[in-house]
């Protein structure tokens, strides 16, 4: 009965009253009450604390089980779970002391053990049964326990972890999963107990009784990959010795993502003497027992592992994967690990910031041979992160890390750290930019020299650095002319040297002048007149030290194409010719003003090129009168006012400035001519006028030349006119220039045309072709204006009236000085009125045109002439006077023997023979006409053959005697008279001698 008594009392926690049951009865010990009454405990641990289960442990005598109840039982409640690990730890201390005193130490004490322990030559040799290792295993298993206890409740504190975790076991790639596992399991034998859950799943001892028996590189390498730096610290600070030998690689399980400053690093302490070396600081270590048991010596775990080998994997699988470092390593192995992580970082993730903060961080811990790097990284993040963005600079950095940026040349990263830059913002960026990486390298340059003699002589070789920002600026000035000019302005002599982007007055010359020289772009004065303020005025008079004066030749200077090419040939140039170069500069900048002024705008380079030359100098004068010439043309006279022009007039005066300036090869006559052609080109007349004829003073040019300008400007109006109304437009304008100057026989003529093209255009319409208007140059430029007057006639019906009008208008065309012009005109002029029919007309103008051939010949000396009028003259009388149609036979009669008077001698058989026909049929008519009388006349019928034969004029005799006796007969109603017989007998006469003459 006592034994379900018993069992009744524990069931109601009645555990004392249990006991004194139990002690009054016979086989029953308080061990198995105080036994039965823990395990009911575990069933209801919420019942269960740190006083409770002390007590009841320690009154067990039973330590063997007490111990593997301390080993197994895990609770939620941290004091109870340290009561618990104490209270093993107690119960093991008797026992494991008896063994070391009785079978390890042999009669010696424990500091004379502990010293033989510490000798290196000292080996364990007494062997222990497999109870005694038991023990001793036990207490350094509950030793370690205990300082895992004390560790975790610190992290879980401090992060409120929920739970403790190994290395992920799904992660197939990582190295380390397999040997986790067996760092895990090795741990500690749990085989030999089991663990009673008294925790909830997430709970403190559900963390704790994984943390307590995992491999603490592991788990430090899992708290590194999961940024958990609170617990990774606490882990170094607690239990550094076992795993501050692989420090390196577990911080190397940081991502590279996160950031430098959330985790500690490795720092160097700084050498006491010059020659010691640097090495490691040693880490602030704070374990939780600072002397260690003689069970956890290394020693006696050596000796442990020989006869429990399984203890033996602990060690060896975690030397096998991670590789140890000394601790503490050399300078160099911890400024390698900071090198290879920077890099890492900004290879895998791009987060060159926190590849610097490393770096830096570095640096603040004494870590030597960082500044290279720390440097590259430091100018990588103001590129990437400080620099203008634009299409291009995204472009650029987009794929640019730290590699790359290594595998620049200096100038490129110069290059690169100004493209995103502008006309805003260049000075600061060269500032924070430029400047800042043009002294990095210098001072690269300046270790590697002090700590290399090869190096120093390498740089001697080397383009110097400031001469890296020269060339980029040579580079970038034809096409920024702007940014220059504000560089220049930030490096004027007056500033303080330290502020100067350009420090060197000398340099700052040289680059002006190579730019100002070799830029393409005339136009932009004021840019280029900020630029020469800039320049520095060296004092001539007080050199320190004066050198030999170089040779420099202008005109070498102004062959040069390029900012690089002008730069390096003024680098031995002295104060001296820069002085000079820099006067001839202001010359130029002056000129290049009036230019600009006019919207005309020429290299600074040409002013050098063009200095002797007069062609040069002519052209450049001729663009300017042009230029203005287009303006006022585009712009009206709203452009150029008198004063305006006058002001032109000083301006191109100043250009020449008595020879000395860039007109200086022109002289003042021939640029006044050029100017004052400008004014006659834009119509302003009175003002040439008054220019060229002063009140007071010589006359600029002379009257002859500008005669000669005036025909030409006349000329250039009329041929750009696109009508021939010499009231409107450029015609009149042609017209009203010629009055400028007083009249010669060229500007006459000039006149004359004007007003014959206005004719012919105007009044008559002549067309050029077929609807479409004669053009005013086209007038000029025909060859043969007598067609023009054949157009007009062909064109204007009854034009052929107005003979006198057009014959004058012939002259004017230009034909007044031709002697034939009349005769050809006064031709046209009868074909037209043939044309038309007006045969009286006709009649006339021939009997006209055949008096002025006769009135001429003995003025023209051109035989070849002579024959073209008489056969234009003869053909005309002819065609008339054979016509059937033309009623009048006298007068046909008549012009039949105008044209015997001038066709050539094998055309007189013709002419005779339609004189003959025409001759007979009137005398048949005359036949048959009565009442009609008339008085004789003599003809002169003196021997026809003699008349025949005397040349030219027999033939205008005959011709003459022909027309009148054919008249004669005509007139004569009479036959049978005396006279009328008589003439009879002399028609007769001279048909006989004709007709034997001609048959």
């Amino acid at each position: 009965m006592s034994k379900e008594t018993i069992l009744a009392l524990l069931q109601d926690s009645r555990y004392d009253e249990a006991l004194k049951v139990a002690q009054s009865e016979d086989g029953i010990s308080a061990d198995a009450i105080l036994k039965e009454q823990w395990l009911l405990w575990q069933s209801q641990p919420n019942t269960v604390s740190a006083d409770r289960a002390v007590t009841v442990l320690n009154r067990i005598t039973d330590k063997a089980w007490v111990v593997k109840q301390c080993m197994s039982c895990i609770f939620d409640d941290y004091n109870i779970q340290e009561a618990l690990v104490n209270t093993g730890v107690n119960a093991t201390q008797p026992i494991v002391d008896k063994i070391i005193n009785d079978i390890l130490l042999k009669d010696q004490d424990t500091t004379s053990f502990r010293a033989a322990l510490d000798d290196s030559s000292y080996t364990v040799t007494v062997p222990l049964s497999d109870l005694d290792c038991s023990w001793i295993l036990s207490k350094m298993y509950l030793l370690q326990y205990s300082d895992r206890l004390r560790t975790f409740e610190e992290i879980w504190s401090a992060t409120n972890v929920a739970s403790i975790d190994t290395l992920p076991s799904d992660d197939d790639d990582n190295p380390l999963n397999s040997s986790t596992e067996m760092l895990t399991s090795s741990s500690i034998d749990t085989s030999e107990h089991q663990y009673d859950d008294n925790t909830n799943e997430n709970g403190f001892g559900s963390g704790y009784r994984l943390f307590r028996d995992v491999n603490l590189v592991a788990q430090a390498i899992e708290f590194a990959r999961l940024q958990n730096f609170t617990a990774l610290d606490i882990l170094f600070s607690r239990h550094g010795t076992e795993l501050l030998p692989y420090r390196l690689h577990i911080l190397s399980q940081i991502p590279e993502t996160a950031d430098p400053e959330r985790y500690n690093t490795p720092s160097v302490q700084p050498a006491s003497s010059a020659c010691e070396n640097l090495m490691e600081s040693t880490w602030d270590v704070h374990p939780w027992r600072e002397d260690i048991d003689v069970v956890e010596h290394p020693k006696l775990k050596e000796y442990l592992k020989n006869l429990k080998p399984s203890l033996e994997v602990y060690e060896s699988n975690l030397e096998n994967v991670l590789q140890s470092v000394s601790y503490p390593a050399s300078a160099e192995t911890i400024s390698q690990w900071y090198i290879e992580r920077a890099r890492r970082i900004d290879e895998f993730t791009g987060l060159t910031s926190y590849a610097l903060k490393l770096i830096q961080n570095g640096s603040m811990r004494q870590v030597p041979n960082l500044q290279d790097l720390e440097d590259n990284l430091e100018f990588l993040c103001k590129l990437l992160y400080g620099t203008g963005v634009t299409a291009e600079t995204e472009r650029l950095f987009r794929d640019l890390d730290l590699q790359a940026f290594e595998s620049m040349d200096p100038y490129e990263v110069l290059e690169l750290s100004l493209k995103g830059t502008g006309v805003d913002r260049i000075v600061m960026d060269l500032i924070v930019f430029g400047l800042p990486w043009l002294q990095l390298v210098e001072n690269r340059r300046t270790r590697d020299a002090d700590g290399d003699a090869h190096m120093s002589e390498a740089n001697d070789f080397e383009e110097p650095v400031h001469y890296m920002l020269y060339r980029w600026l040579l580079n970038v000035a034809d096409g920024h002319l702007d940014w220059c000019c504000e560089i220049l302005e930030s490096s004027k002599p007056t500033m303080e040297q330290e502020d100067r982007i350009i420090k060197e007055d000398l340099d700052l010359s040289r680059i002006a002048l190579a730019i100002l020289y070799t830029t393409e772009d005339g136009s932009q004065v004021e840019l280029m007149g900020r630029i020469f303020e800039c320049l520095p005025l060296f004092d001539l008079d007080n050199l320190e030290d004066p050198q030999e004066e170089e040779n420099l030749e202008v005109d070498t200077l102004a062959d040069i194409q390029t900012a690089h090419g002008f730069f390096a040939a003024l680098q031995k140039s002295t104060e001296k010719t820069l002085s000079m170069l820099m006067d001839k500069l202001q010359v130029h900048l002056s000129s290049a003003e009036v230019l600009w002024r006019y919207q005309l705008n020429v290299p600074l380079r040409w002013y050098l090129q063009s200095a002797e030359s007069y062609d040069e100098q002519k052209q450049l004068c001729l663009r300017l009168a042009n230029q203005v010439v287009s303006n006022v043309e585009k712009n009206g006279n709203r452009y150029m006012q008198d004063d305006d022009w006058t002001a032109l007039l000083v301006d191109m005066m100043d250009l020449q400035d008595q020879g000395n300036g860039v007109l200086g090869a022109m002289s003042e006559e021939e640029i006044f001519e050029i100017y004052w052609k400008a004014l006659l080109r834009c119509g302003n007349f009175n003002l040439a006028k008054a220019t060229l004829l002063p009140k007071y003073g010589s006359k600029p040019i002379s009257i002859e030349k500008a005669q000669q300008l005036i025909v030409d400007a006349s000329r250039e109006y009329f041929d750009n006119s696109n009508s021939g109304n010499m009231y409107h437009g450029n015609m009149k304008l042609a017209s009203d220039c010629l009055n400028v100057v007083p009249t010669t026989a060229a500007i006459k003529q000039e006149a004359n045309l004007i007003e014959a093209t206005h004719h012919l255009t105007t009044e008559f319409n002549v067309f050029y072709r077929p609807g479409i208007p004669i053009m005013p140059m086209q007038v000029r430029q025909s060859k043969n204006r007598l067609e023009l007057i054949s157009r007009l006639l062909s064109s204007n019906s009854g034009a052929y009236r107005k003979s006198a009008r057009i014959i004058d208008l012939a002259k004017k065309l230009g034909l007044q000085d031709d002697k034939s012009t009349e005769i050809r005109v006064l031709n046209m002029l009868s074909a037209a009125a043939l044309a038309e029919e007006d045969y009286e007309t006709s009649y006339k103008l021939c009997k006209t045109t055949l008096a002025k051939v006769v009135e001429v010949e003995s003025e023209i000396h051109n035989s070849k002439l002579i024959v073209e009028m008489k056969e234009i003259t003869w053909s005309s009388c002819f065609q008339l006077g054979k016509l059937e149609v033309y009623q009048d036979k006298t007068k046909r009669l008549e012009l039949l023997a105008m044209a015997l008077i001038l066709c050539p001698a094998d055309r007189l058989s013709e002419n005779l023979s339609a004189w003959r026909k025409l001759e007979a049929r009137a005398e048949k008519e005359a036949d048959n006409t009565s009442g009609a009388s008339a008085s004789p006349q003599q003809g002169g019928w003196n021997t026809v053959s003699n008349l025949l034969q005397t040349g030219l004029q027999g033939q205008r005799n005959l011709a003459q005697l022909l027309s009148n006796e054919a008249g004669n007969f005509m007139n004569t109603s009479d036959m049978s008279s005396p006279g009328n017989a008589d003439r009879v007998r002399k028609r007769d006469l001279l048909k006989n001698t004709v007709s034997k003459w001609l048959f």
